[in-house]
């Protein structure tokens, strides 16, 4: 029996006795009784494992709205095009530049998939902002954000993303910077 329960009872049953001349008594053993079948009966499994106790202590909000997947394309007309794109702008145009512009013109195509939830309401995004996972300064890893990407041409994509990828190498980035001197702070689990 959970202690805190077993107190409760406990203070109850010593409360009628002492204060009320047992008045009551039969009716809080009946309650106890009622508790402890209940809680026999109880299908331990789920219940009481600890992997499910440790994932309710620690379920918290997500913030997290990323969808991960694996899916396989064939990309060899995109790899012409990205070929031709690159002589025309004299810039190595990439992969990782199209698919910045691509889960751009996702994100406008179905606005539903660029939507914010803060305090249980649903609301639209003002721009459509791309973040990219990247290699930092050493073996770090953060995030760059190109932000509204549909307005920006590939090239001027290119331009942000190797302008603000070379700051985060280089350890020149303000907000990176002020970021990681706060979690210094932090303790770690």
């Amino acid at each position: 029996m959970n202690p805190l329960i077993f107190f409760f009872f406990l203070s109850i049953f010593l409360e009628d006795y002492l204060f009320r001349d047992g008045k009551y008594i039969k009716y809080y053993l009946y309650l106890v009784g009622f508790y402890s079948i209940f809680y026999y009966f109880q299908h331990r499994s789920t219940f009481h494992s600890h992997s499910k106790k440790f994932n309710m202590a620690a379920f918290d909000q997500s913030f997290d709205s990323t969808v991960y997947a694996r899916v396989k394309f064939d990309i060899s007309k995109t790899k012409e095009f990205l070929k031709k794109l690159s002589e025309k702008t004299k810039k190595n145009i990439n992969l990782t530049i199209y698919w910045i512009k691509v889960v751009g013109d996702v994100f406008l195509r179905v606005p539903e998939s660029n939507e914010k939830i803060r305090f249980g309401l649903k609301g639209k995004r003002k721009t459509i902002d791309i973040s990219i996972l990247i290699n930092a300064k050493g073996n770090e890893m953060t995030y760059l954000t190109i932000r509204d990407v549909i307005n920006k041409t590939f090239e001027q994509v290119y331009d942000e993303y190797i302008e603000k990828s070379e700051k985060l190498k280089k350890g020149q980035d303000e907000a990176y910077n002020k970021m990681k001197h706060f979690l210094r702070y932090i303790p770690s689990l």
